[in-house]
């Protein structure tokens, strides 16, 4: 953790540093990867994997996602909670259903426009660039959660920290480059961080055997023999669907 942190910390120093220069566009996939590795490090604190005491771990997590990455943990945990309550069930695993990207020829059918359905038809050509998408998407999923209608934990605390992660990040990126190169330097990152969290937790998913709604399964087959979790760099394919995914975790 504190060598992330210190990583974390290195990348900023250099960015200030830098200044005005397209260069700063490698310190924006340097910092896209950092971010998620430290993502990974918040995931596993939420896991109990890192202290003993679970208040230490789920503190931990909360100021990892919400001030270093910037995303909620309230709203992560929720939809986490979920998946792995039922990984992979249909109706309900929240990370198998998707509008975008149908997991079952069922999703497959759901669309009534021709365009839409062809463009499901064909998704693994356009699977890894709509991951590109999956960072904004998880921070504006975060906010809307923390300054929506629906009961949040800690909302004070969240919304705080969340402000304060946004909002100093892009002062500090506005700040150091002007606005055409800020902007840029934030679509590479946002794109880049967003690519290696999907291409992370996709093999979870693409191409693992499916639960039907109506199936009930005991523990073991539950947690232990579904879900397909994998470790360290896979390649993984599925013709089903026509994805393919390169997915890295240390």
């Amino acid at each position: 953790m504190l060598g992330l942190l210190v990583a974390l910390a290195g990348v900023v120093f250099v960015f200030v540093k830098s200044g005005n220069t397209w260069w700063q566009l490698v310190t924006a996939a340097v910092l896209a990867g950092v971010l998620t590795q430290t993502a990974f490090l918040g995931h596993d604190a939420a896991h109990r994997q890192i202290f003993k005491s679970g208040k230490w771990n789920d503190w931990t997590s909360l100021i990892i996602a919400n001030l270093l990455v910037g995303i909620s943990y309230g709203w992560w945990r929720k939809k986490h909670t979920r998946h792995h309550a039922n990984p992979n069930k249909q109706g309900s695993d929240p990370d198998i259903h998707f509008t975008a990207v149908a997991f079952t020829p069922d999703q497959a059918q759901r669309h009534s426009h021709p365009f839409v359905r062809w463009l499901v038809a064909h998704q693994g050509w356009w699977f890894f660039p709509i991951l590109l998408l999956e960072g904004i998407n998880l921070h504006i999923s975060g906010i809307r959660r923390v300054f929506g209608r629906e009961r949040v934990e800690r909302r004070w605390v969240e919304s705080t920290l969340l402000l304060l992660r946004i909002g100093g990040y892009l002062a500090i990126v506005f700040s150091v480059l002007p606005p055409g190169k800020a902007v840029v330097f934030l679509i590479v990152q946002l794109g880049l961080f967003g690519l290696y969290m999907g291409a992370s937790f996709a093999p979870n998913h693409v191409g693992m055997p499916l639960v039907s709604s109506k199936l009930k399964l005991d523990f073991l087959r539950r947690q232990v023999n579904r879900p397909g979790f994998v470790g360290g760099c896979v390649v993984y394919a599925t013709s089903r669907f026509g994805v393919a995914v390169l997915a890295c975790r240390w």
